[in-house]
């Protein structure tokens, strides 16, 4: 059976752990987050570390933060639509973030284990500093994600 989400509707708080495989403007990434879960809200936050990012040899550690509302639900099956945030500073000079709009799948197999995909699209905004000037670009942006989960 699955419920549209009401507002009248509650249940109580929980934590989950992610981690996943994401790709996005800075390149490939491991993504290691906490999530809060109240009603049907979803606020995480987290380190994202960079694989290879086009600006520097080195990985890159950054962080991340992301907001959702569940919009569908059933005994196995959540998704829910919501903004996750990035940001990276890959050399001292420069300092991207990205902001997106994005849809995640959450799949249970027991209680605790269960499966995330997450997409999305938005936009990344490249900020540069070089001999004294200064340059910004905004860029059309995205992210695809799959990773696991696990729920306290």
């Amino acid at each position: 059976m699955i419920t549209l989400v009401g507002i009248a509707q509650s249940e109580p708080s929980s934590w989950k752990l992610q981690a996943g495989y994401e790709v996005n403007y800075t390149g490939h990434n491991a993504v290691l987050h906490a999530e809060y879960a109240l009603n049907k809200h979803r606020i995480g936050g987290g380190i994202n570390y960079n694989f290879s990012d086009g600006f520097a040899s080195n990985p890159v550690v950054g962080v991340g933060l992301s907001y959702g509302y569940v919009v569908l639900q059933s005994e196995k099956w959540q998704a829910s639509l919501g903004i996750d945030y990035r940001r990276q500073k890959p050399l001292k000079i420069v300092n991207i973030q990205t902001l997106v709009l994005a849809n995640s799948i959450e799949y249970k197999f027991t209680e605790h284990i269960g499966a995330l995909s997450r997409i999305g699209y938005g936009v990344a905004l490249e900020r540069a500093a070089s001999a004294g000037s200064f340059a910004q670009l905004n860029n059309i942006s995205g992210l695809f994600l799959i990773g696991c989960v696990y729920s306290f």
